[in-house]
């Protein structure tokens, strides 16, 4: 029989997985193998982790309920802390794998990765199969090559709607084939906080997420109202808070899409309905982006190569980072942060605009700090929105600027998210 290893990456889920459905209706052994990167628990030259305590939770939770439903179906998934081209040539050469499935994934230090895992491999005459499942979007689908990417999302998104038909989501297995083994793996670090005190609880995990997808759709029908809400800040409800499990692959892009569109078929199709698709286009974009641009979206000049004076000045952004500045909409924002690993996109937008724009500190900082704490932390979509608002981005004006005072104004006029945030 052959044997097949599955190196899960940001698809951890059993449901709509291309490998896993390919194992399944090819009738290969498989097992599974994730490979924790240190790098995480590290310290990082600006003093914090590089995943913070919440973001690191999310993902042993994801992890472990992963494994749980792996041996379930009849295999297992192998949780290292070795780097993956060392533990996948090793787990290859034990269990006589004769080919490694992966998933495709932009950014440079992913690439070099999986380059790395290839040329391992390779020495042991094993086949890789790679699969891009992370967009709605395809490259065959797209009337332009990625060089021809449209330096603007409203193109690209006026270009791409209309041939836009994503794959249907597959199906999930009823039952793996696995393979035999007596491979001791890592122990991942402990989960190291409580759950926070807040209006809404994230737990990580392909069961929580498709929980969750059901819930802001078809039990609460909060879709129909998505386009209203979207800029609220208090509450579970007035967004999909979808986006941690899109970006630990918990949940496939095409199954909410498929669901938004049933839902719009058989309950209602409006603006709020369209908006939720509209979002997961802007997300498919920043990840067509990176592909495009590389390592510039790390960059301080950006991808317009933009000359500006940044301030590295620490005390500053200490201030910011534990939302100790003295505005109060900033601070309440970057305490919700601090505690939960979450902020809403209207906050998003405030506090990155007042670190570039009032306080004049070099945005990859801020773009790092979010890396540290986001669960819903994905590099394109994270540096992309980031230099966006340091006007280095995609965006023909470097001069947007929001003024916090208007915007809690606006936002917060009883003053109930700042008191929360800034009382706890």
């Amino acid at each position: 029989m052959s044997n097949k290893l599955i190196w899960f990456r940001n698809d951890l889920r059993t449901s709509d997985h291309e490998a896993l459905h390919l194992c399944t209706t090819q009738k290969y052994a498989v097992i599974g193998i994730y490979c924790f990167d240190s790098k995480l628990l590290q310290v990082n030259p600006l003093g914090f982790n590089n995943a913070g305590p919440q973001r690191l939770n999310f993902l042993l939770e994801s992890l472990s309920y992963l494994k749980k439903e792996m041996q379930r179906l009849g295999s297992d998934l192998l949780i290292y802390q070795t780097p993956a081209h060392i533990a996948i040539p090793q787990v290859c050469k034990t269990l006589q794998i004769d080919e490694v499935f992966w998933q495709a994934l932009p950014g440079t230090e992913e690439e070099a990765t999986a380059n790395l895992v290839q040329t391992e491999i390779k020495k042991l005459v094993i086949k890789k199969s790679t699969y891009w499942d992370s967009t709605l979007t395809s490259l065959a689908q797209m009337p332009f090559s990625i060089e021809q990417l449209p330096i603007l999302f409203t193109t690209f998104k006026n270009k791409v709607e209309p041939s836009l038909v994503p794959a249907r989501p597959l199906p999930k297995p009823n039952k793996l084939i696995g393979i035999p083994n007596e491979i001791a793996d890592d122990q991942l670090p402990k989960a190291i906080i409580q759950k926070p005190i807040n209006w809404f609880s994230f737990k990580g995990g392909e069961a929580e997420a498709l929980l969750r997808l059901r819930h802001y759709t078809w039990e609460s029908n909060s879709i129909e109202r998505y386009k209203e809400t979207r800029n609220g800040l208090i509450g579970k409800d007035y967004s999909s808070k979808l986006s941690p499990y899109l970006a630990l692959g918990c949940i496939s892009v095409r199954k909410v899409y498929s669901e938004v569109k049933e839902y719009e078929r058989l309950v209602k199709s409006n603006d709020s309905t369209y908006w939720l698709i509209y979002e997961l286009l802007w997300r498919d974009y920043f990840k067509w982006i990176l592909v495009k641009h590389g390592a510039s979206l790390f960059q301080i000049k950006g991808l317009q190569a933009k000359r500006f004076t940044w301030k590295n000045d620490k005390e500053t952004f200490e201030r910011w980072r534990l939302g100790e500045t003295g505005q109060a909409f900033i601070d309440a924002n970057m305490q919700e942060l601090l505690q939960t690993g979450f902020m809403s996109n209207r906050g998003r937008q405030n506090v990155a605009s007042y670190l570039c724009k009032d306080l004049e500190i070099n945005w990859l900082w801020g773009a790092a700090w979010f890396e540290s704490q986001l669960l819903d932390y994905d590099p394109s979509s994270n540096y992309g929105n980031w230099a966006y608002q340091a006007g280095v981005g995609n965006d023909a004006r470097s001069d947007r600027k929001f003024n916090p005072i208007k915007q809690a104004q606006a936002y917060d006029p009883k003053n109930e998210y700042v008191s929360f945030w800034l009382n706890q």
